[in-house]
Formats: C-alpha cells, structure tokens, sequence
C-alpha cells in the first residue's frame, strides 16, 4: 500500500556534506602589492593584521597555518577547537577557527591588549584573491600564487605567478594517513649526533681531523663557543633534532614543520619536486608518504653551518632522508634521519630522536 503510494512522488536526494574550500596557497599581501615593503624582522603576521604582508596559508586536517611568505611569523588556528582555560599573554595570542559556510572564522585571544579579536577569511574574486575582515575592516590579497624559495632571510621572497592548486582538503587518502599533525616536544634537544648505535659518525679521516680542531676550538675559544642554546637561529638539518619543540599540519599537498623556539618554520611540498634554492639555509625539500610513515628528503644545504653544536661539518653533498612515524598509539612521534655525503662520511649513517605529543598551547612564533 505505501509503496503504491510513493509511485511518481519525487523523493529528496539526501545532501551530501560539502567539504570547506582549500584556501591553502601563498598570497602576494596588499601591502606589497601597494609597494610597501617591510625589510625588517619584526613578526607582521598577527591577530588584526591581515594579509597586508605576502602570507602563506595551509589548510590541514585539525589546523591551519597563517605565515609569512618567509616562515619567519606564524599563526596556528586550531579548528573546533576550545579556547584553554589559562594562556599565557603573547603578541600572536591563541587562535580557535571554524568554517562558516564558505568562511574561515577565527577567534583570537590570549593577547596583550586583553581583547578579543575576530577574523573571517575566504577566497573571493572566482578565487583569485584572498580577504580578510578584522572588526569590519576587510583587506584583498592576490593570490593564489607559488613561492619561488622559502629562503629564510628578513627581506621579502619574489612571487611567481602559477596556476592555482585545485585540492579538496576532504580528499579520502589525505585523511587515511596517520595524523602526524599536532605540536611535538623533545625530551632533551641533541648537543652531539651520534649513531643509532651510540658512535660517533663515520668522519672521512680529513674530515676527522678539521673536526676535531673544530670541537676543540669550541670548546676553549668563548668567542666561537655555539650560541644554539641562546637565541641564535637553527636551520636544517639541525633544527629538526636540536629544537625543544615542533609543531606538523598536514595538507593536502604539503607539509608545515614549524619551530617556535626560533620563530623558524618550512612549507614541504608533497610530490617529486624539491622547493627551496641550492646552496639556501634550510637547504631544498620535498615529501612522500611511504605507507603510514612521511618521508622528507633534503639536499642542497648550506656547506657553512655546522650539523650540530659540537661542530660536526658537512659538505654542500649532504643528503638527509627522515622518516616521520607514529608510536605508542600516536602519543610519540619517531625520527629517523639518514644522513650520506661521500664528501665528509665514509657510509651513510642513522640517528633516531623521539618526540612526545603535546596538549597544552603551543608556543608562540614570536621568536625569543
């Protein structure tokens, strides 16, 4: 009786949840389409700001990134998420977001000035530009644009036009892999690499030799003695063992690691092509996933900066593979990092550093 009923009733297709835009991509800032540049190292990107400076965003799977093209100022907005019942006051403040249709709505507090600020971002003009209204102010950026290099440096990176990246942050395999994601602390941070059987690395016996000139001088000339305990800026590979904390989003096709302690964070894309420049900083990088673990690999590292604080030198030859996995039921995060250079080492060698999963705030990429 009830199905002769429902013969020629037209019945409602159930709706199917649509998954929030991918703002992911970096944006040229209306400040610097406006021509003005800021060459200091003052963090810009902050609560009520904007986009006024070039801004990098990544949209992940619990958090999303606001940086400066250069990694060097960043904000995590922590989607769904509640604000802490205690914060410490800092110049970013504490940031919680959710999306309001097509809107990344963010709500920031734990700041100086004890007020709340609120913030929407979306994509507008068919996706070109970026907007954000803070208070009612709104502000457009250009965009989406690629990031020639990431080079860590004060002064602002070119921009080179590129085809937008089309990627639904909903996608099926980026939400099958492990959830890396999150804020990471190290027990004790590595003064000496040694091997993953306690040794000290396979130095070629020239490079045996500089090195232990370079120890020894460390250790008697103040003047040269490291500062990494201090204020002084880590970059890769050193930063990834050397640093009391880190902090991973996962995108849909790259990888945030970021720094607070030296106000230093990387975009990794995923897939066959390196970023970053030859001979930079932070070297040049690119991921994959090797079934439940992320694969970084990096080359073209700076030959100047020493691998850690008791000196250990490398050649622009390095290569660093590290393996990213889950233990202890996602609670512990493992590092692998394989390190080859023929020029410096006689084999390739390993080193295992853990990090533990954090639930209090993150710190603040404010620097120190």
């Amino acid at each position: 009786m009830l199905a002769a009923w429902l013969v020629g009733v037209a019945v409602p297709a159930l709706s199917q949840p649509v998954p929030p835009p991918d703002l992911s991509g970096a944006y040229a800032g209306a400040g610097a389409v406006a021509g003005r540049a800021d060459d200091d190292c003052t963090p810009r990107f902050m609560a009520g700001i904007g986009v006024e400076a070039p801004t990098q965003v990544l949209v992940g799977r619990n958090t999303v990134v606001l940086a400066d093209t250069q990694g060097r100022s960043v904000r995590l907005v922590h989607l769904d998420a509640e604000l802490p019942a205690s914060l410490t006051l800092t110049r970013q403040g504490y940031s919680i977001g959710h999306w309001d249709g097509d809107t990344l709505v963010v709500e920031t507090t734990g700041l100086p000035s004890r007020r709340t600020v609120v913030e929407r971002f979306r994509r507008v003009a068919g996706g070109s530009q970026l907007e954000s209204i803070v208070d009612g102010r709104a502000t457009l950026a250009n965009g989406p644009r690629a990031l020639r290099t990431l080079e860590p440096t004060c002064s602002q990176q070119a921009l080179v036009a590129d085809a937008p990246r089309r990627v639904a942050p909903a996608d099926t395999a980026v939400q099958s892999h492990p959830l890396l994601e999150g804020s990471w602390k190290m027990a004790a941070p590595v003064v000496q690499l040694r091997t993953r059987a306690g040794q000290l690395p396979p130095l070629k016996p020239s490079a045996r030799q500089d090195f232990q000139q370079r120890h020894a001088g460390l250790q008697t000339d103040a003047a040269a003695r490291d500062k990494a305990a201090g204020c002084r800026v880590l970059d890769e590979p050193r930063a990834s063992f050397q640093s009391p904390g880190l902090d991973l989003v996962q995108g849909a096709d790259m990888i945030f690691i970021g720094y607070a302690s030296w106000a230093r964070a990387r975009f990794v894309p995923l897939g066959d092509s390196f970023d970053g420049v030859a001979g930079g900083r932070p070297g040049r990088w690119r991921a994959h996933w090797d079934r439940n673990s992320l694969v970084l690999e990096g080359e073209g590292f700076d030959a100047a900066l020493p691998m850690d604080a008791s000196g250990l030198q490398h050649s622009a030859a390095l290569r660093v593979v590290q393996h990213l996995t889950l233990k202890q039921n996602g609670r512990m995060l493992e590092i692998r990092s394989v390190f080859t250079d023929p020029e410096t080492f006689s084999r390739s060698w390993e080193t295992v550093h853990t990090y533990q999963r954090q639930t209090t705030p993150p710190e603040d990429y404010a620097g120190c």
